[in-house]
């Protein structure tokens, strides 16, 4: 007797399990999470200022204009004799929230007049956001030319890549 009460206990104990375990996966559901993630950054490096420098020291009427985007940076100069030359002073700011590389200056019109020397100082490297750096062009009319007057228009563009 005692045996049979005691398989009545098993049985009894074993099916409350089995009712648990079904009544525990019959309300229990899985979480499933989702979303999306975007990063944002600003990258904008432009010139600054800019403006000319006579030399010798003259007075000149000259002046260096920036488009409004900042991209480029737009010069007329008129040297009088050979041997003349001018520099061009510039900053470039990186205003973006991106750190910038500057790889070069990209100088056209009137670079490929024989007898003007075009130097730009070095500007390559690593440009912080919110950073600035200064640099100059010198504009040198080669001292054995014999050519008259020289009234030349240059613009130079940025070459910057995010770091």
């Amino acid at each position: 007797m005692k045996n049979k009460n005691n398989m009545k206990v098993g049985m009894i104990a074993l099916a409350a399990v089995l009712l648990l375990g079904v009544g525990f996966a019959a309300f229990t559901t899985v979480l499933n999470i989702s979303g999306t993630a975007s990063l944002t950054g600003d990258f904008e490096v432009i010139f600054n200022s800019a403006s000319i420098t006579p030399t010798p020291a003259e007075q000149s009427d000259e002046a260096a204009t920036i488009t409004d985007d900042g991209q480029t940076l737009t010069w007329k100069i008129s040297l009088a004799k050979p041997g003349d030359s001018k520099v061009v002073n510039y900053q470039i700011t990186n205003n973006g929230s991106i750190d910038a590389t500057l790889n070069e200056l990209s100088i056209t019109a009137g670079a490929d007049d024989p007898d003007v020397t075009i130097t730009p100082s070095v500007i390559a490297g690593d440009l912080a956001s919110q950073g600035t750096k200064d640099g100059t062009i010198t504009v040198t009319w080669d001292s054995d030319s014999v050519a008259a007057k020289k009234d030349i228009t240059f613009t130079a563009t940025i070459n910057a890549t995010q770091k």
